[in-house]
């Protein structure tokens, strides 16, 4: 992995007649000997390994893996910092950390409102759980209610939207940056 990018590895051989002689595993790093005769049509590789490549899904989700532990690594992290909401997106994401740092470098933070279902809780301490990771529960209604009274006289007369939503976001996004600061 480099920045953006990552590689797949997957490295092949193929032969003057495209058939294949070595096919390489795919999000690792593998160091083969090839070993090639001269004959009457020129060079040609012995048979070597066969790896068997995985579906587009299964390589999606090995790139975000090494993606992950490459960006993590790299950068000299010790470990990472998520909210986990108790939806699917959070414990896919929880689920790569995970695959890529193991349990011990994955720390998940709920961090619920007064609109959080119980549901979404009993889900993120399940997924916590069955991840092994460290979770911990952060209510965010001081912070949100705090935004809120602070932002009182801007918005008399206003109605609510869109904006309270965003103060909920913000104020996780702040709690999460603060906790993995510390």
């Amino acid at each position: 992995g480099k920045d953006e990018l990552v590689f797949d590895g997957a490295s092949f051989v193929l032969n003057a007649d495209s058939s294949l002689a070595v096919q390489l595993p795919a999000w690792c790093e593998r160091v083969v000997m090839t070993e090639w005769t001269k004959g009457p049509d020129g060079w040609r590789c012995k048979p070597g390994p066969l790896a068997v490549l995985a579906d587009d899904e299964a390589a999606a989700y090995q790139a975000c893996v090494l993606g992950t532990r490459d960006y993590v690594d790299k950068n000299g992290f010790p470990s990472v910092v998520l909210g986990l909401s108790g939806g699917i997106d959070s414990a896919l994401v929880a689920a790569i950390a995970v695959d890529a740092l193991g349990p011990e470098r994955v720390h998940c933070v709920m961090l619920p409102y007064r609109y959080t279902s119980g549901d979404s809780l009993a889900d993120a301490a399940a997924c916590a759980t069955a991840l092994g990771v460290r979770y911990d529960t952060v209510p965010i209604a001081g912070p949100v209610e705090g935004f809120m009274q602070a932002l009182a006289p801007v918005f008399a007369g206003k109605s609510a939207d869109i904006t309270e939503e965003n103060l909920q976001s913000r104020a996780r996004g702040v709690i999460l940056m603060a906790i993995s600061n510390k």
